[in-house]
């Protein structure tokens, strides 16, 4: 997705912790820029090692690949770009209800594309490498997919403000709560 306004997605391997400064980017998971236009992407990065997934038993992966059918056989341990960006359109689905119901919606218009790609950039967790070390925008984009955050954001987004005016009807605190620790939004877009 070269596209300006898509939002493309890459992949982290979480470790299966509550806490984030474990987790790290997936090394199949594609770097910037863009190769004919040079954007920057990807535009965040998402859970996408090991994600359960429902299986289709009569599909290719299924048949091919046993080793990776988990719980009953009706789903599958999957990894890929794909996985992550299936997990950030859950949270952006999460993020459009709470605005929705928030603003009154359908007699306030729905959050635009680009608004929901700014607020989940906005929002985004720093993530670092095996050394402690933070990867680069062209590994990590924004950072790493805060859904809490995004729903947070989200729902403080009058949609129907004015232009010119104040957008927020309140002001969320610039940081998320996972588990028993604070991590700051990287707050860039």
């Amino acid at each position: 997705g070269n596209a300006p306004s898509a939002i493309t997605v890459g992949a982290v391997k979480v470790q299966n912790t509550v806490p984030r400064d474990d987790d790290r980017i997936a090394d199949y998971s594609s770097a910037g820029p863009t190769w004919y236009d040079a954007y920057a992407k990807p535009d965040i990065v998402s859970p996408g090692h090991n994600i359960v997934a429902t299986a289709a038993r009569n599909g290719y992966l299924y048949q091919t690949y046993p080793s990776l059918k988990a719980d009953d056989g009706d789903y599958m341990l999957l990894s890929g770009t794909s996985m992550a960006t299936a997990v950030t359109t859950g949270s952006i689905a999460l993020m459009l209800e709470a605005n929705r119901y928030a603003n009154g919606y359908p007699s306030h218009p729905s959050l635009t594309p680009n608004s929901v790609k700014a607020i989940l950039q906005h929002t985004a967790l720093s993530i670092h490498d095996d050394a402690g070390i933070e990867y680069d925008s062209l590994r990590k984009g924004a950072g790493s997919l805060n859904t809490k955050g995004a729903i947070d954001l989200g729902r403080t987004v009058n949609t129907a403000a004015p232009l010119g005016t104040m957008w927020l009807t309140s002001t969320p605190s610039p940081w998320t709560k996972i588990g028993s620790d604070y991590y700051s939004w990287n707050q860039t877009v």
